[in-house]
């Protein structure tokens, strides 16, 4: 697929319209319709349905409208980094990150990297788990930092010295606050929000024992901006893991859970991905400073 024609065709879903698309793009609006045209017999699918001057994509259209982007962003990543030069070291170390302990760790050796290479950018894409390993799978992410819940099988781990405790979120008049730890038997019955994660789900489940079957769980959350809410109108208490935002809201507050609950924080890369110079340097520097093997 031609990156060219693709841009065109990104363009003119943009506007929703031929001719305003070709002055974009400072070509004939007939080049324009042929190329489209060309690009339509190419895949063997209608991209846009025409009515009158305007044209809307067909459901083949926004498909390829929702990966068109990505393509050309990765097609650009990947020509600079070719470019680069191997005398001065420079480019960009795209890290994909969910809130932890571990993330904190990674961003402190951010600083003496980039004193060492300061031409070397940093990318950061922060998000639920499924949403930073999607991004790391199409090659969007060089390096992620995510909590212990994920199939390894398909990358390259560093296991981080830090874990995540977890505890429950609950209003700070609540009854359960004036307790120093929460334990599992105080949420039975209990309207709980988990996080969406199915895995997570069935080993906050089995922290209940045998009483796992009375758990109430009234909803999940990949953010916590609703259960937070949530909890604020009484509505039902959230497990999560202690962060400074679950410590610094105001009228709630956090309780670990007794016994300690804790996930590790880890490292993860595809197998068999190839660095640019920086990444790898990058890389290798966490591994060092953790007295691990150098992949």
């Amino acid at each position: 697929m031609d990156l060219k024609i693709l841009r065109y065709f990104l363009t003119v879903s943009n506007t929703n319209n031929i001719t305003k698309a070709a002055d974009l793009l400072h070509i004939t609006q007939p080049t324009l319709s042929r190329q489209l045209i060309m690009l339509e017999q190419s895949l063997g699918v209608e991209l846009f349905e025409k009515n009158g001057r305007a044209m809307t994509l067909t459901p083949e259209g926004k498909l390829l409208k929702s990966r068109a982007r990505d393509i050309l962003d990765l097609a650009a990543l990947t020509i600079k980094e070719l470019t680069e030069k191997n005398v001065l070291v420079s480019g960009e170390v795209t890290i994909g990150i969910v809130e932890s302990q571990g993330s904190e760790l990674l961003l402190d050796l951010i600083k003496p990297f980039s004193l060492s290479y300061p031409n070397v950018r940093f990318n950061f894409y922060s998000g639920v788990t499924e949403y930073i390993i999607k991004k790391m799978d199409e090659g969007g992410v060089d390096i992620c930092v995510l909590l212990d819940t994920v199939d390894t099988l398909s990358y390259n781990v560093i296991r981080l010295p830090t874990y995540e405790e977890w505890g429950v979120l609950l209003p700070v008049d609540d009854p359960l606050a004036k307790k120093e730890k929460v334990e599992m038997k105080d949420l039975i019955h209990q309207p709980l929000m988990l996080p969406a994660r199915p895995s997570v789900i069935n080993e906050i489940e089995n922290w209940f024992g045998r009483s796992k079957y009375h758990i109430n769980i009234l909803g999940t959350y990949n953010s916590l901006v609703i259960p937070i809410q949530s909890v604020r109108k009484g509505i039902c208490y959230v497990v999560c893991i202690d962060s400074p935002l679950v410590r610094n809201v105001n009228g709630l507050t956090f309780r670990q859970f007794n016994p300690i609950r804790r996930t590790q924080s880890l490292v993860l890369w595809k197998k068999g991905r190839i660095f640019n110079t920086a990444t790898d340097l990058f890389v290798k520097t966490i591994s060092r400073y953790l007295n691990q093997p150098e992949y």
